[in-house]
């Protein structure tokens, strides 16, 4: 966290032009581990007592696909208005509990385990929502990839590349 303080105050006091992008829950293809959907997927693919334990039910996030993620960073980088200002890049819109986004993931891979709600991951914080207000100001609106989809997608690219993974 320090290090992003550090690094946008550099930023600002640089003199030099800037776009500082703050991407909030990308999600998609080659993603890596230590995130709560390819934690899930893998859970439930590994699951043999066909319980699924989720921790922090109860938190709501956003997703934001790869692929809407980068058309919002290119918007940004042909706008002259993003210049020296910073953003968000995410979704504000269709809040998701953790334990509705494991029910989403079961249905997609099509697998029937219970969901057994487990404690509050500690630090982890109830809501992620980024504010989209000052990018839909500058670049407007986006068409965003909705979860399902954006979900299926990801699982798709685990699922071809399970050789190439660890995750599924």
């Amino acid at each position: 966290m320090m290090s992003k303080i550090y690094g946008e105050a550099m930023c600002y006091h640089s003199k030099i032009p800037f776009t500082i992008i703050r991407p909030h829950n990308i999600y998609g293809p080659r993603m890596g581990h230590a995130h709560v959907i390819p934690e899930l997927f893998t859970k439930i693919q590994h699951s043999k007592k066909k319980i699924l334990k989720v921790y922090s039910p109860y938190h709501k996030r956003t997703f934001c696909y790869i692929d809407d993620a980068i058309n919002m960073i290119i918007n940004l980088s042909k706008s002259k208005l993003s210049k020296n200002k910073t953003f968000n890049v995410g979704v504000d819109t269709n809040e998701i509990k953790i334990i509705d986004l494991a029910k989403l993931i079961l249905f997609i891979l099509k697998k029937k385990l219970t969901i057994l709600p487990m404690k509050i991951t500690q630090g982890s914080p109830y809501r992620r929502c980024p504010s989209m207000k000052k990018y839909k100001m500058i670049v407007g609106k986006i068409k965003f990839t909705s979860l399902k989809i954006g979900l299926r997608n990801t699982l798709e690219w685990y699922l071809k590349n399970n050789n190439k993974s660890k995750i599924i």
